[in-house]
């Protein structure tokens, strides 16, 4: 008589075998006119691990009262959840390369938007979007984005940094990531270039470059007349 694998542990075989294997759910509709009779601007900001962008988006939330939406806290905090959706994402977070689906980030960044809606004068999107899909979807269902801020930093800073952060990774693994991330966020943001503001945050301080990202804003956002009242 042959071994079987209980239907249990096969499925949590197949599940760490087949990260991106996922069971499709229906998306929830969504009213969005909270969003759009309020017209506050939707920032990006995208770089890698390590690169700066929480302490930058702290600044901007101090000084401009935006809400700052992180991606990657907003998805732990909803893999704690008892349903399909929080499952799924859980799931994918303890495997570390799992896949979780564009559509989930997107339908959970509305989810926040809109309860955050009433008491905000604009959205700061931190590690968004890391794919061209994420993008588009984001354009098109919630609406165009006003300026994207991209954090570059050299590769031996970028190594440190990563090291630092993820100690049980080698080397190698950390170059892979940075490839992997670097070619998909370039893609992503290939459609939108007229709306980047890149900062190099290898060489410059925090406190050097914030004057520079406020002067982006007063063009992209606020326009020139703002420019000395903000300052």
């Amino acid at each position: 008589m042959r071994n079987e694998i209980p239907r249990q542990e096969a499925q949590k075989v197949a599940i760490l075998s087949l990260p991106f294997k996922i069971p499709e759910m229906q998306r929830l509709s969504y009213d969005l006119s909270a969003l759009q009779d309020i017209k506050v601007p939707y920032i990006w900001l995208v770089g890698a691990m390590g690169c700066g962008r929480n302490v930058q988006a702290e600044s901007m939330q101090q000084n401009y009262g935006f809400e700052v939406i992180k991606i990657s806290n907003l998805l732990r905090a909803n893999a704690t959840n008892d349903t399909d959706r929080g499952r799924v994402i859980k799931e994918n977070l303890d495997l570390k390369n799992g896949y979780i689906p564009n559509t989930i980030i997107l339908d959970l960044l509305k989810e926040e938007m809109l309860a955050k809606a009433k008491q905000t004068s604009g959205f700061i999107i931190n590690g968004f979007p890391i794919n061209r899909e994420q993008a588009d979807m984001f354009v098109k269902e919630i609406g165009p984005v006003d300026v994207i801020i991209v954090f570059k930093c050299s590769h031996s800073v970028m190594l440190e940094r990563y090291a630092q952060k993820m100690p049980h990774l080698t080397k190698q693994e950390i170059k892979a990531k940075l490839r992997q991330y670097t070619s998909h966020v370039k893609s992503s943001l290939q459609k939108y270039d007229t709306k980047v503001e890149k900062f190099d945050t290898s060489k410059e301080t925090a406190d050097e470059i914030f004057p520079r990202i406020q002067s982006a804003m007063n063009v992209r956002i606020f326009g020139e007349a703002a420019k000395n009242i903000l300052e």
